[in-house]
């Protein structure tokens, strides 16, 4: 009485129901908080092909920004291929470059940067060639006639350098097996605001590890500023360095360097912060992200910019008024000198536009910055709108999903083109909306399957009722001739190595597939399940048949027929059946039509059972039968060599011939015995 009272009451087949869908949706639920999660922990670490995505996104939403006109205090000397023609391919001597300079000073320009480095004397010198020339050809080479100011190149260079505002350029390496080149790089005069110690401050920059810069009379004639421009891992650039370190200095960039000049400015004011640095600038501060690098806000495609042949300015055809008060960047855009960048309005865009680009900023004061903060805002964000868009369509129709994904998608692109456009600030909408693409997929795949896993589980349980009748089978005629145990699975997968191997061909890529020779594995046990018709007198005769025994054998094949022939008839033909029935009755039969029990010749016979019938009789070779010893495989590939075109099929031998190291690694992992394995590897018989 007691233990019916605490006995559990019985749960109908209803509630069993009830419960498994709500666990399932407690699972739903649960994947969705977890795959949120992932995202926005994914989100925050920031990987390549994440970023690769935000920047394609970020560069369609930089050519949407608000147009704003170049400064019109920025010009470009070119030293284009009209220039290079007339006056000699680069580099130049040093005395055209002077010369070039000295005309735009008398123009009344601001400033001049050199997109450019010279770390070499200049060896086109008068007093140079002469030492060459003694030295190579062993002939001297008189001076007279020129004056000793204009013998060296260097020397006119550096003094118009010391009598004008120019920056050079130098090039810093991160490389740390790079040989550094010996050179003058003086300390510039950059003055640090920071409340912790000096080298944490400098070692939140990107830190160089060698530098290319220009020869001593050069850079004490003039300040410089390096011309690194770093490249995204697509190649493009969109962000470039205002400040490096090196050697526990910092440097500034050749655009900073150059405004700094025009301004009249001799020290550079570098105050830390806790999401960057800021550059105090006379008109308005800079600020840098948190590694020293600035996002450009590109005015337009390549040429935006005026841009001025050098040819044009030796010439002096040109409006010299054009460069008055003008701050002027000289570089290049001739395809021979290498100096092309791609940006996201243009794939190739000269480097010394990007200087400009810079300056422009500068100048302006509308540049573009990605805060510290701003993976961890993405990440959260991703976060909650991935749970938002999980809550939202659990109790929704599909159709919603869809267009909940495009209307949040319109909000978040929106509010990231608006801080873009009126702070300046880049903030990403990607991993958010990829949260909710990732979730709305998952979503739909999970209700999807809760719906079908009802018959899911029938499948299931068919299949493995399917498999379950094989193995009875198979246990069926194991009892009623031991022998064949092993004979059941070595045979199974020679057929499946050799339908692998023949579906490359493109003979036989029609026929078989993956799911073809999966049926095929399957099915290939049963081929002998025939025998259970079989009498024992015969079937378990320890000696040969007589003449009559051996047509009472052959019937095996008839039999294996008949049984799935009775299944077709109740069931219908599907690929399992019909696959288990060719083998079953054809796998006695010979390419030349020998064979029994109807006779077949060539491709007559089906494929499966072309399949077994080398299977089986490599298989019947190397065992022990009462009758006869084991075969070595090497007698028994010559053998099935023999019978090449006679009793199998000529393609099957050929594969057979291909793979066979794979026929003998089964035959040794199921083998019968120990003395079937020492057989099988023998040399000689």
């Amino acid at each position: 009485m007691l233990r019916s009272l605490f006995r559990a009451k019985p749960r109908s087949w209803v509630e069993l129901e009830i419960d498994s869908s709500r666990r399932m949706n407690r699972y739903i639920l649960f994947t969705g908080f977890i795959v949120s999660l992932l995202a926005g922990a994914f989100t925050y670490t920031n990987p390549v092909f994440l970023e690769r995505i935000k920047a394609i996104v970020y560069d369609i939403q930089i050519k949407k920004l608000d147009t704003v006109p170049p400064s019109s205090s920025l010009l470009i000397v070119d030293i284009d291929e009209q220039s290079l023609g007339q006056f000699g391919q680069w580099p130049w001597p040093r005395y055209r470059i002077a010369l070039l300079l000295a005309k735009l000073q008398s123009w009344g320009v601001a400033a001049v940067a050199l997109d450019m480095v010279f770390p070499e004397h200049d060896r086109t010198s008068p007093k140079n060639l002469q030492q060459a020339i003694e030295r190579d050809l062993q002939v001297s080479l008189s001076l007279d006639g020129i004056p000793e100011a204009l013998q060296d190149n260097d020397a006119i260079l550096a003094n118009v350098l010391r009598d004008n505002p120019v920056v050079l350029g130098n090039y810093f390496h991160f490389q740390k097996d790079v040989q550094e080149s010996e050179c003058y790089l003086p300390a510039p005069n950059v003055a640090i605001v920071s409340k912790g110690e000096r080298n944490t401050f400098i070692s939140r920059l990107l830190n160089a590890q060698g530098a290319t810069c220009n020869i001593e009379i050069l850079a004490k004639a003039a300040t410089t500023g390096f011309y690194n421009a770093r490249p995204d891992d697509d190649g493009v650039f969109r962000k470039i360095p205002l400040l490096l370190s090196y050697k526990e200095n910092i440097y500034p960039a050749l655009a900073l360097e150059t405004i700094l000049t025009a301004m009249g400015k001799n020290q550079l004011i570098v105050e830390q912060q806790e999401d960057g640095f800021l550059l105090k600038m006379p008109q308005k501060n800079i600020q840098l992200d948190n590694s020293g690098q600035m996002y450009l806000r590109f005015r337009g495609p390549s040429r935006t910019y005026p841009y001025i042949s050098a040819q044009s300015i030796l010439n002096e055809n040109v409006d010299k008024g054009l460069f008055r008060d003008k701050i002027v960047f000289i570089g290049s855009s001739a395809i021979g000198l290498n100096d092309i960048r791609s940006t996201p309005f243009d794939a190739v865009m000269p480097g010394v536009e990007i200087h400009t680009v810079i300056a422009d900023n500068i100048l302006q004061g509308d540049f573009l910055l990605r805060h510290y903060w701003a993976n961890l805002l993405e990440a959260v964000t991703a976060f909650f709108a991935g749970l938002f868009l999980y809550f939202f369509m659990m109790w929704t129709k599909p159709f919603v999903g869809p267009l909940i994904l495009i209307g949040a998608s319109v909000v978040l692109l929106s509010g990231s083109q608006l801080a873009m456009d009126d702070q300046g600030i880049i903030i990403s909408a990607v991993p958010a909306i990829m949260t909710m693409l990732v979730n709305l997929f998952l979503l739909s795949t999970l209700k999807f399957w809760r719906e079908k896993v009802a018959n899911k589980k029938r499948t299931k349980q068919y299949q493995e009722s399917q498999e379950a009748t094989i193995d009875g089978f198979c246990a069926l005629a194991e009892y009623r001739d031991p022998e064949t145990g092993g004979h059941i699975r070595r045979t199974q997968h020679y057929v499946k190595e050799l339908a692998t191997y023949l579906s490359a061909r493109k003979k036989y890529a029609d026929q078989l597939n993956d799911v073809i020779i999966d049926v095929m594995f399957k099915a290939a046990p049963l081929h002998d399940i025939g025998k259970i018709g079989i009498a024992d007198n015969i079937l378990l005769k320890p000696g040969r048949l007589t003449d009559d025994e051996f047509v009472d054998m052959k019937r095996h094949a008839e039999f294996g027929a008949e049984v799935f022939k009775g299944i077709e008839r109740k069931i219908g033909s599907t690929p399992f059946v019909q696959i288990a029935r060719e083998i079953a009755n054809f796998h006695q039969e010979k390419w030349d039509g020998s064979g029994y029990p109807e006779g077949l010749v060539g491709e007559e016979i089906p494929l499966p059972a072309r399949l077994m019938a080398l299977a089986d009789v490599y298989d019947a070779l190397i065992s022990e039968r009462v009758y006869k010893k084991a075969f070595s495989h090497k007698t028994s590939r010559t053998i099935i060599m023999n019978g090449r075109g006679s009793h199998f099929d000529p393609d099957v031998v050929d594969a057979f011939l291909a793979i066979e190291e794979r026929f003998i690694q089964i035959a040794l992992d199921f083998s019968d015995s120990e003395s079937q394995r020492e057989a099988l590897l023998k040399e000689e018989e």
